[in-house]
């Protein structure tokens, strides 16, 4: 599998673990009460999101692009997710 191929399947498994997040509770009873599965569970999307943009900045690193605006997504990611791991 190409590393271009890679980087959009990150995002499409990201987008759904998002959506299945939102949809389960809603249709069923189920709710998550260890807080350490609830938080495992929302840092999954991040961390894909997170590796998808680093595969992009390497890219665009390889062809001479600019990557100020990946590496800000990127680090402002970071932040969001040591945030929500430390609250």
């Amino acid at each position: 599998m190409k590393i271009y191929n890679l980087k959009y399947s990150f995002y499409i498994i990201a987008l759904l673990f998002i959506t299945f997040l939102i949809f389960i509770p809603l249709i069923s009873d189920l709710t998550i009460v260890n807080p350490i599965l609830s938080k495992t569970l929302v840092i999954i999307p991040f961390l894909l999101v997170i590796l998808g943009k680093l595969i992009t900045i390497r890219e665009r690193i390889n062809s001479n692009n600019k990557v100020t605006k990946d590496v800000g997504i990127s680090i402002g990611l970071t932040i969001a997710l040591v945030l929500f791991l430390i609250s």
